[in-house]
């Protein structure tokens, strides 16, 4: 019996030691090939200052007093689209400066949201649209008694309706709102809370990095690099030089792969499937993390809505349809099964309310082909729909 299980013992050992070095060959073959695949051939964002501080509270903010080019290239480093982003006093995206002090004769609008609400893709952010359009209205001012509508950007790139909660209840409630306009796309309700700091490589290039949870570091697991880079503009012209500053942000990322864990990433990698285990050795290509189902997702998301709707007594919630949601009046159905688990929250359809137009025309109101926000004319038409729906909102019309 003894000899058995010395036999057995060293079969085992044998499995064992044959694994270990088929791992480690493994690791050693994965990293290289990675490191040898096409590092700088990748499409990014370039800002020539970075848009970005971290907050521990409500992720992250945007820095204060910007003007600047945000520019979108190609992976063959190729300029695509270009507008111009502008930041305010308090960092909010808009052309005009924002105080915490409220005049008692001024209506205050915080609007809530994602990079369709923040604006970074146009020219002139949509919540700014509003209030030209708020103030132009002499009968709804002075329905209410104001001289004044004053409108709040406190729309955040990335984040999902989980973090909303968080932005108004740390940032937005200090202002002091009226009223409190909520904006989400459908895959708003799948992102988790994300917090966001840029790192820098070396002492001449800054990148983004997108973190589920602290700290805010590249050694960090839940962090990735995003390809939003700043560096001197006067290198753009140098396509080479840009391949290179890629190539050194692709190979970082290589780097903070868990090369060195105990985990079984070959058995992972080729029977993982069937046994529940998942490859950790792999660079994350979505820059939005997401819950682990869409049942959690919706059953966070539905919490932050509740929460923001418990804490104001004026919030009117919308569903921003994307291009391909469109010319649909409907809201989408993982927006539809967010919205039947608690129909108080009476979630409109902004679909329903835009110009009905040929595909042509519902082009123009994004970036297409290179990106899917607005355009300055889809912020135009976009602000134009949330002004009559917030004024009928205000005046006790149905606006569902």
């Amino acid at each position: 019996m003894r000899r058995l299980l010395v036999k057995v013992s060293l079969i085992a050992l044998s499995v064992l030691i044959g694994y270990i070095i088929a791992e480690c060959g493994y690791r050693v073959y994965h990293y290289t090939r990675l490191r040898a695949e096409n590092s700088n051939g990748y499409p990014f964002y370039y800002v020539e200052t970075p848009l970005y501080s971290f907050d521990s509270e409500i992720g992250y903010r945007y820095n204060p007093n910007l003007n600047q080019s945000f520019m979108q290239f190609d992976a063959d480093n190729n300029l695509l689209r270009s507008n111009n982003v502008r930041t305010n006093n308090l960092g909010h995206i808009s052309p005009n400066d924002d105080s915490i002090e409220k005049p008692d004769s001024e209506f205050r609008v915080a609007v809530l949201g994602d990079s369709l609400t923040a604006s970074l893709q146009n020219d002139i952010p949509w919540p700014s649209i509003l209030e030209q359009m708020l103030n132009a209205d002499d009968a709804l001012k002075s329905s209410l008694g104001v001289s004044k509508f004053k409108v709040i950007n406190f729309g955040m790139d990335g984040t999902g309706v989980v973090q909303f909660s968080k932005v108004y209840d740390a940032e937005a409630r200090r202002f002091n709102p009226d009223a409190v306009i909520i904006n989400f796309i459908t895959d708003d309700i799948k992102r988790k809370f994300i917090w966001r700091a840029v790192t820098k490589l070396n002492p001449e290039v800054s990148t983004l990095l997108i973190c589920t949870s602290l700290p805010t570091d590249i050694s960090n697991r839940n962090c990735v690099l995003a390809p939003q880079i700043s560096f001197d503009r006067r290198l753009l012209d140098n396509k080479n030089e840009v391949a290179r500053i890629k190539r050194d942000i692709y190979n970082e990322r290589v780097k903070t792969l868990p090369w060195f864990s105990l985990y079984p990433e070959l058995l992972a990698r080729a029977i993982g499937s069937k046994i529940g285990l998942h490859t950790k050795l792999n660079l994350e290509t979505r820059l939005t993390p997401y819950f682990d189902s869409d049942e959690e997702a919706i059953r966070e998301s539905l919490g932050s809505l509740q929460k923001i709707r418990a804490e104001h007594p004026k919030v009117l919630i919308l569903h921003i349809p994307l291009y391909e949601e469109l010319p649909s009046d409907n809201l989408p159905q993982f927006a539809n099964e967010l919205a039947k688990r608690d129909n108080s929250l009476e979630i409109v359809p902004m679909a329903k309310f835009l110009p009905k137009a040929g595909g042509d025309e519902i082009k123009s109101w994004f970036n297409l082909p290179f990106d899917g926000h607005f355009s300055n004319k889809g912020a135009e038409i976009y602000a134009r729909a949330v002004y009559e729906r917030f004024r009928e909102y205000l005046s006790g019309a149905k606006v569902k």
